[in-house]
């Protein structure tokens, strides 16, 4: 249209150049580059209004159609990092849950660089003010949440500081009301770990409604723990995994018949599988997987766990552990040539399972119907994000057909990190508005 502009705009000063029997055509031109110009002006103002809505990265109650919207090969991926010149990141990591949702309404926890909040919605557009469940917490991963599976009004909160040093993580319940609120249990609750400084907590309930926490520890030979602990009534230390190096993250998830599953995902990208079937008075393991991983994420569905991650080379892929059978061979979720930055994995409790991944600037989904045997083309849910980071993807166990998920990238307009949110249905394509 430039272009178009450009040329209107010599036609006229060559005409003018002639004589006045002419002017009829030079008016006429000049008509015509003033509407064009109008054209431009509010195409500009159309694109800026995009790029501001993109730039939050919201999509509420995207459509569903007919057809496949196909991704794009992905781009090259930001480097790893937990705390970047932009500021903390509000929903590191992928091994952590920090969305829920009950009564029709989403919940979502976060950092906002001094205290870990959340913020409640009912259709992913409009937002509570942010409410303060911790102050002076930085990192995101120092939390993470849990949904109770036999009262989904209820949620529990476990927070474990790397960076204040005491052998002490803090734990407690709320109800997540209908207006959005959430009446917790206050005060928090102390429990003590056997190291110091623990850190990236993971949060869960067996099939008897025992909770279980497990967190890395420091410990006085300079090498890590992931240290596993259990509550009959009061918390109780169960596992203990040493000589580990630092910055090893640990996902616990239910497992059928009361039993448990610990994942491990070591600094060098490895992942170490023991479970338990008795209430951790003993366990097997470890099963190592033959891959290494920069993200993984994983949820359980009856006597499997299900985990998406991302090898060290990018490439996507879904797999599974269950008692007896081990890590089964991992499912590429990508074209060869396309690769990915971080992953999340969502179920249904049931048969349905949903991969939500990125790259820098986009995030799609794919989903399975019958636990990870046949998989959808991935569909785009959000492009045009400016940097996300790979490890801050986190999904809930989705309800109602759609999936909720959420991650961080950088804002255009102040230059720091913040929170996006996606409602996804778990079937049809998303259109972005």
């Amino acid at each position: 249209m430039l272009a178009q502009i450009g040329s209107l705009q010599n036609r006229i000063a060559s005409l003018s150049a002639s004589q006045g029997s002419e002017n009829a055509t030079i008016v006429q031109l000049q008509s015509e580059v003033s509407q064009l110009q109008s054209e431009v002006s509010q195409l500009q103002q159309e694109i800026l209004q995009l790029q501001q809505e993109l730039n939050h990265t919201i999509l509420p109650g995207p459509t569903i159609t007919e057809t496949t919207t196909e991704a794009s090969p992905l781009t090259a991926c930001p480097s790893v990092s937990e705390t970047t010149p932009l500021g903390p990141i509000p929903t590191i990591s992928s091994a952590e849950r920090k969305i829920v949702s009950a009564s029709d309404l989403v919940w979502e926890f976060y950092t906002n660089g001094t205290s870990i909040v959340y913020r409640s919605s009912a259709d992913g557009t409009t937002w509570s003010a942010p409410a303060v469940v911790i102050s002076d917490a930085v990192r995101a991963y120092w939390f993470t949440v849990y949904q109770s599976t036999s009262n989904s009004n209820k949620v529990w909160f476990a927070f474990a500081s790397s960076e204040y040093g005491p052998p002490i993580f803090e734990y407690g319940n709320g109800t997540l009301n209908s207006d959005g609120t959430i009446s917790w249990s206050q005060p928090f609750l102390y429990g003590y770990t056997t190291g110091t400084v623990p850190n990236t907590p993971s949060l869960t309930a067996d099939s008897s409604g025992h909770l279980w926490l497990a967190m890395e520890t420091y410990q006085p030979d300079g090498t890590r723990h992931i240290e596993v602990y259990r509550m009959d009534p009061s918390w109780t230390k169960v596992f203990d995994v040493g000589g580990l190096v630092e910055w090893p993250h640990p996902i616990l998830t239910p497992l059928s018949s009361g039993g448990m599953a610990l994942s491990i995902v070591t600094m060098e990208g490895q992942l170490q599988v023991y479970s338990t079937s008795n209430g951790g008075a003993s366990w097997a393991g470890p099963t190592n997987s033959s891959s290494d991983y920069q993200d993984i994420s994983a949820v359980s569905a009856g006597a499997a766990v299900y985990y998406a991650g991302v090898t060290m080379s990018g490439i996507l892929q879904e797999w599974s552990f269950s008692v007896g059978t081990g890590l089964s061979a991992p499912t590429p979720l990508l074209p060869s040539g396309d690769f990915a930055c971080g992953a999340t994995i969502s179920t249904d409790g049931g048969s349905s399972l949903a991969v939500v991944f990125s790259d820098s600037s986009t995030v799609m989904m794919t989903t399975s119907t019958d636990l990870g045997g046949i998989w959808t083309t991935p569909r785009l849910v959000s492009f045009g994000d400016v940097d996300i980071e790979p490890t801050s993807l986190t999904s809930d166990y989705f309800i109602n057909g759609n999936v909720m998920v959420m991650w961080s990238d950088a804002s255009l307009s102040t230059g720091i990190y913040q929170v996006a949110t996606a409602i996804v249905p778990f079937q049809g394509s998303i259109v972005n508005p």
